[in-house]
């Protein structure tokens, strides 16, 4: 089933790129959309928990931008907390005091996750893109 996911995000970032080659607005598309006339950029979109498309090259870059996060994370040895810690309080939106999550870890995104204060958070978890996610 990962590998489904893997090929289903690997086609939807070629699709986009294909998009932004042939000049698709990533805003504003308007003409019958449901999206509507809203100016706002797709990742704009997303942060507000507003319909939107996975598409465009800011949301690209953030998603790009925590895959390589997520990646670092993951290779993360036992004896590596300090890195590890230093690594999610890039990748999350917040996270709190004493938090801790080992890795693996994967997420879309990251900057939408919020982490509660908990003596471990576990491991092997996968978070998904959403507005907000308080953890």
């Amino acid at each position: 089933m990962a590998d489904d996911e893997e090929r289903a995000r690997d086609a939807a970032v070629h699709a986009d790129a294909a998009r932004d080659a042939a000049g698709v607005e990533e805003a504003g598309t308007g003409g019958g959309d449901p999206l509507g006339d809203d100016p706002r950029s797709m990742w704009q979109r997303l942060r507000a928990g507003d319909l939107h498309r996975a598409e465009g090259s800011e949301v690209r870059a953030h998603h790009i931008r925590g895959m390589a996060l997520q990646e670092a994370f993951n290779a993360t040895g036992a004896h590596e907390g300090r890195r590890r810690g230093e690594l999610l309080d890039q990748l999350l939106g917040t996270r709190g005091k004493g938090a801790r999550i080992r890795p693996p870890l994967y997420v879309d995104y990251g900057a939408h996750l919020h982490v509660s204060m908990s003596p471990t958070s576990g491991s092997g978890g996968t978070a998904r893109s959403r507005p907000e996610c308080n953890c």
